[in-house]
């Protein structure tokens, strides 16, 4: 051989002796020459595609309100290089996972590897935020105490509170006490949050 160059996207030839290197990320036509030492040349060409981004992912952001139930955020990925490695990976979604009687008001949802068709990767989540009450709100009688005795006509008020520390209390409220005759009683207070959370405690 007389001489073995290259060119990249019709730049200037350049001599080689071994093999060439393309770093350079996207679409880049290579182009070699070869001369004998006749003068013969022949020249053939090859397109190499480099991606070194992994996948851009957009997820929706929590919003805000309170919920009895897990929350579901939407996400989505695409990949402009190679594409992407898993086809499921173009629309998916993240979820919260809240024990159950808890309430969380920073709740995280999982997360999720996402990679192109050539092992470029990023990870979806966790997005957190997410305020999760599933937990009903807690209640303290006061009034009466367990086992306690009126007189036949004595007037009685309940005294009772609801509590709830998720989406906060929408009602509390207790039976009357009925003290017209003998017998026993219970009174009972129930109690709801703001995400339909219920909680009932009785006292005889």
């Amino acid at each position: 051989l007389s001489s073995f160059t290259y060119s990249l996207d019709g730049g200037p030839e350049v001599s080689v002796a071994g093999p060439v290197t393309i770093a350079t990320e996207g679409t880049t036509v290579v182009q070699f020459r070869v001369t004998d030492l006749a003068g013969n040349t022949a020249s053939q060409s090859e397109t190499v595609r480099i991606d070194l981004t992994a996948p851009a992912i957009s997820c929706a952001s929590a919003d805000g309100l309170w919920h009895a139930t897990d929350v579901t955020i939407a996400c989505t990925a695409s990949d402009g290089g190679s594409g992407p490695g898993d086809a499921h990976d173009a629309s998916f979604s993240l979820t919260t996972s809240v024990t159950g009687g808890t309430e969380n008001p920073n709740a995280a949802t999982g997360t999720r590897l996402v990679c192109d068709a050539v092992g470029n990767c990023a990870t979806a989540g966790p997005i957190s935020g997410n305020k999760i009450d599933k937990k009903a709100p807690a209640i303290t009688i006061s009034t009466p105490a367990a086992n306690a005795f009126f007189m036949i006509g004595q007037s009685v008020a309940p005294v009772y509170s609801c509590v709830d520390g998720g989406s906060g209390t929408q009602s509390c409220t207790a039976t009357a006490i009925d003290t017209s005759s003998p017998g026993t009683r219970t009174v009972t207070v129930t109690s709801r949050d703001n995400v339909g959370n219920t909680g009932v405690q009785s006292v005889t």
